[in-house]
């Protein structure tokens, strides 16, 4: 069996005399030995004050949080066996990228040639070898957080943090180093846990995500299943894009769910939920799992909106007297509609996921 290495319990974070700012509310995260965690959510969801609160930057109002079995609420975060690489990199601008690096084993007053040797490790592991001299503002953005990071890994912490670190990259450059940190984060195995409000950095990145929404837990899961199976409206309205469609359950027996669906009824597999008959519930559809045509389709409707954007196309379909997305990729390899072309949609019934009205 695993073993978890970093636990969250029952974690509260209140601000205010009174404690009235609930940052964090009754949070509870296992993370386990090499597993790359990310927070996700909205601003103000409470996911840098949890990230804060493992740093030892905040100390909790109440509940736990144990490293390898042991309490860590009242440890600074100096004697922590963590690193934190910071949205803004904080690099000292008096000091060379190699003072940078060895700052903290300095600190430690660890042998000159031990530091050393520590230090040219991880610049080479960094693609920085030759810029042991350079000073911080002859660094470009990307080799700047490179720098961060190997001032992070030289310490050997037990786990790495990371708030926000690729915010003020270019978009290029932040699919670049969001995929070396993944390589790196594979190769050293260590324990991550990675704060972002980028979904794309998040599902790329993740073993698990974990949604917070309001200072709680929404949803914790791979990328796969947070996507496919989310857990709430909220969760399915913030991940990625998706179709919601009001309906209601007509019958649930034999692990097969009924509902109606524009006048027609649609049977697909019940989900580990319960449901019964006559609940009213949404019908969750992602715009790429639907289909467009000429020929043939469920249902037909009219195309409302069109946008092209190359690899893609974008279109809003009226049917019914509801609008369902739909996205095309590749249009080249088939017909490209304009607005007011009458269509068939065809919305498969092994695409669907239903949660209950009433969590939206």
């Amino acid at each position: 069996m695993e073993s978890t290495t970093l636990v969250l319990n029952n974690l509260v974070k209140t601000f205010g005399r009174q404690g009235e700012v609930l940052a964090v509310n009754n949070l509870n995260i296992e993370i386990r030995q090499g597993e790359f965690v990310t927070l996700l959510g909205p601003s103000g969801c409470g996911k840098t004050t949890t990230l804060r609160l493992i740093a030892g930057f905040e100390f909790p109002t109440s509940g736990q949080i144990l490293l390898d079995g042991e309490s860590l609420n009242d440890v600074p975060p100096n004697k922590r066996p963590m690193a934190m690489v910071f949205q803004n990199y904080a690099l000292f601008p008096h000091m060379s990228v190699f003072d940078n690096v060895s700052y903290g084993l300095k600190v430690k007053r660890q042998a000159a040639d031990l530091i050393r040797e520590s230090v040219e490790i991880v610049m080479q592991l960094m693609n920085l070898v030759g810029m042991g001299d350079r000073m911080p503002h002859q660094l470009s953005g990307g080799q700047q957080q490179r720098v961060a990071l190997a001032r992070a890994l030289v310490m050997q912490p037990k786990v790495l943090l990371f708030d926000e670190p690729l915010s003020n990259l270019d978009a290029k450059l932040r699919v670049q180093m969001r995929i070396e940190i993944r390589r790196l984060q594979q190769r050293l195995g260590i324990t991550t846990v990675y704060v972002t409000h980028d979904q794309a950095e998040a599902m790329s990145l993740s073993d698990r995500i974990a949604i917070m929404r309001d200072g709680q837990l929404e949803q914790i899961g791979t990328p796969r299943e947070i996507y496919q199976q989310p857990a709430s409206i909220f969760v399915a309205d913030f991940i990625g894009r998706a179709n919601f469609i009001e309906s209601c359950v007509q019958s649930c027996t034999d692990g097969q769910l009924t509902l109606e669906l524009f006048g027609r009824m649609l049977t697909i597999p019940a989900s580990q939920e319960t449901f019964s008959t006559g609940e009213p519930v949404y019908l969750v559809i992602r715009p790429e799992a639907a289909r467009v045509s000429r020929q043939a389709g469920n249902y037909t409707g009219e195309v409302k909106q069109a946008v092209y954007l190359g690899s893609t196309v974008e279109y809003e379909i009226e049917t019914h007297d509801h609008f369902v997305s739909v996205v095309v990729y590749n249009p080249q390899q088939g017909d490209i509609f304009e607005e007011g072309d009458q269509v068939f949609l065809d919305l498969p019934s092994v695409a669907f996921h239903v949660l209950p009205r009433q969590t939206g």
